[in-house]
Formats: structure tokens, sequence, C-alpha cells
């Protein structure tokens, strides 16, 4: 019977360690240079879109996308600006790897709006009746909310602004009409 050797166990554990951080370095610094870096430059340079954050933190309970924050100036058409955004990230393969989500300069007002439209936006995506859905949006909105409705075979795009701020308070939302896709907001 061989004596147990306690230092060849040792070294083989810190052999171990050791690869294993240089591989989770390297899949860090691969990641960051030759994938975020060149999708961070590609969609700054979109129009409309001010600031690109890309987060890789995910919370201990789930496991979670990396997440691509937007922080959106004044956007046009939020459907011609989120499709790009999508053909982009496809380029990469990344489209489906990333969670987007829209920084926007919304307050409470536009926050309660939405809330009390979103009925009528699932409405729409269950019955298909769109452009009801449309007309009751911009009744509800009156005089106090700018309203603008996309939609298209994926999504559902709202561009709502606030009047009484003199449209300086926007608010961008996503939202999928097939139930396995995430809104953004």
């Amino acid at each position: 019977m061989r004596n147990f050797d306690y230092k060849k166990v040792a070294l083989g554990i810190l052999t171990l360690c050791l690869t294993l951080a240089i591989l989770f370095t390297g899949q860090f610094f691969w990641n960051k240079y030759t994938l975020n870096k060149p999708i961070n430059e590609t969609l700054n340079s979109i129009e409309g879109i001010q600031i690109v954050e890309i987060s890789s933190e995910s919370d201990n309970k789930n496991i979670s996308k990396p997440k691509i924050f937007l922080t959106l100036n004044n956007v046009e058409n939020i459907q011609i600006l989120y499709k790009e955004v999508i053909n982009t990230l496809s380029v990469y393969n990344s489209s489906e790897k990333y969670e987007i989500i829209i920084k926007d300069t919304r307050n409470e007002s536009l926050e309660d709006f939405y809330y009390q439209v979103h009925y009528y936006i699932q409405e729409a995506i269950t019955i298909g009746n769109f452009p009801n859905m449309i007309e009751k949006i911009r009744e509800k909105a009156k005089d106090e909310f700018q309203v603008k409705v996309y939609v298209d075979t994926d999504y559902i795009y709202l561009d709502i602004r606030d009047i009484k701020t003199n449209l300086t308070s926007q608010m961008y939302i996503v939202i999928p009409r097939i139930s396995y896709k995430r809104e953004v907001k």
C-alpha cells in the first residue's frame, strides 16, 4: 500500500484552480474586447442612441442574460431604432443572447398613463384589434400626452411624451406580441 502524498494532491488542486482562473479571465477579456466592444461601438453609431452600457452581471438566484442598457435621446421612430438594434445584434449572433433595457426620461405621469392603457394593448394582442387599441390609447391621452404607436408582426412600440413638460419627459416601451418574449421598458 502506497502512502498518500498530500503535496501532489495540493499541487493538483492548485494547478486546477490556476487553470480555471486563466480560462475565466480569458473568457472575460474575449467577451469584453471581441464581442462587447464592437457591439457597443456599433450601437453607439445608431442615431437616437445616446449611451450604450453592456452589463454581464446576474443576480445569484437566477442566471440571467447579459443586459444592454440603451439611453435614448429624442427618437423619431422607436420601431425603426429597435429593429436596427435587433439587426445589429443579429450580425454578432447576439440578438437572443442579450436583454435590452431602454433608459428614457419617464416620469410618474407617463408611467401612470401606461398602466392605464396597457390593458388595451394586452387585449389587442389577444384579439388582434390593433386599430381599436390605437384609438383607445389616443382617446385616453387627450391633451396630456403625445403618443405614437407602431405595430409590426413581432412587437408593439409606444413612444409617449408628456405635454406638460414640453415633451422633455418621454417613455419608450416595446411589447412583444408573442408571449415568450420579454417586454422592454
